[in-house]
C-alpha cells in the first residue's frame, strides 16, 4: 500500500550501516538519489531536518543535498 501521503517530516543523515553514525548527507551508503526521486513524486514535499554532530558536518550536508533539492 502507498504510504507517501503520510510522510510529513524526514530526519536526514547518512551512515554506512555500522551503527547510528549520523554522517553528513552524501558521505555514507544511503542512496539519496533514489530517496529524492521518491520524495519528488509525493503530492507535497515533507519538511526535513538535517542531523549533524557539528556545524562543519551540517555545512557539508547542505552542500551535498542541494542538487537533490533543486531537481524537479
Amino acid at each position: 500500500a502507498e504510504i507517501g501521503h503520510r510522510i510529513i517530516h524526514l530526519h536526514l543523515h547518512d551512515n554506512t550501516g555500522k551503527g547510528d553514525e549520523h554522517r553528513p548527507v552524501g558521505e555514507g551508503d544511503i542512496d539519496f538519489d533514489q530517496l529524492f526521486s521518491l520524495i519528488h513524486r509525493l503530492d507535497t514535499t515533507p519538511s526535513m531536518t538535517l542531523e549533524a554532530h557539528t556545524l562543519e558536518e551540517l555545512d557539508r550536508s547542505l552542500v551535498n543535498i542541494e542538487p537533490f533539492l533543486r531537481r524537479s
